[in-house]
């Protein structure tokens, strides 16, 4: 007996673009690995600075990935996603501009990192929450973990393969990954989000309401972050229960006592 159309499970897993934005998120941050070796010995790079390029990715791969979480909180996980497959896209397309530049191969290093902390962050949550929509809630994390190291084991693979192989070996693998971005950010276009709109949502981050408040000031009305009210020190909260006049009569005697000296 046919399911009916209403009933029917979709051609294409709803799940299968967050992970094709996992997987090509790790694809650009890995592929650099075996291009080190064609910078070295074609490019004749000193070793320091091709180390240098090698980790220049991390300044940029940290913050998205702390960021990216939050970020996705507030906007949205397919919009973040999406911008960060734009950013990657371009990130790989500004070495091909300059290949034998090292200032446009560490800029692109360091978009990489930014582009791929927030893909993987954000695309982390997305991809759990449309397995859970499905109805498989314990294959979010698996599924996520598979793509991510099929991303970094094959654009590993695949940069050594085209330098090795084909010509221009520091632009082709960059344009096939700037290709792979530009197709997973199509295939999201229809992705469902699993997020409610919060816009007007405050941006918290780690615990902090990055949201403004209104203060009388001198001129006018000026905006300043506001502060939780668990934020008093621990030390302030230990004097004001160890001194406070209401806990006993012996205490405030010893306390008025003491005062009196």
């Amino acid at each position: 007996m046919e399911a009916s159309p209403a009933t029917a499970p979709p051609a294409v897993p709803r799940w299968l673009p967050a992970g094709a934005a996992l997987a090509t998120a790790g694809w650009g941050a890995n592929q650099f690995t075996p291009l080190a070796a064609v910078h070295r010995t074609q490019e004749q790079w000193h070793p320091v600075l091709v180390a240098v390029l090698f980790t220049a990715y991390l300044p940029g791969l940290l913050p998205g990935l702390l960021l990216g979480g939050p970020a996705a909180d507030r906007f949205g996980r397919r919009r973040v996603v999406r911008a960060a497959l734009l950013l990657s896209a371009a990130a790989s397309a500004l070495p091909t501009a300059a290949a034998s530049s090292p200032a446009a191969v560490c800029a692109g290093r360091l978009a990489t990192g930014v582009a791929a902390g927030f893909a993987l962050s954000a695309g982390t949550r997305w991809l759990r929450e449309l397995c859970a929509a499905a109805g498989r809630s314990g294959a979010g994390e698996r599924r996520a973990a598979y793509a991510t190291g099929a991303g970094l084991a094959g654009g590993a693979l695949a940069a050594g393969m085209l330098a090795e192989w084909l010509p221009a070996p520091t632009v082709l693998p960059c344009l096939v990954h700037a290709a792979l971005a530009l197709l997973a950010l199509a295939a999201t276009t229809c992705a469902p989000e699993t997020t409610a709109d919060t816009a007007g949502a405050p941006l918290r981050l780690g615990g902090w309401c990055r949201r403004t408040v209104a203060t009388p000031a001198s001129s006018g009305w000026s905006s300043r972050p506001a502060r939780p009210s668990s934020a008093r020190p621990p030390w302030r909260t230990w004097c004001c229960r160890r001194w406070s006049p209401t806990r006993s009569p012996g205490t405030r005697r010893s306390s008025a006592a003491w005062s009196r000296r």
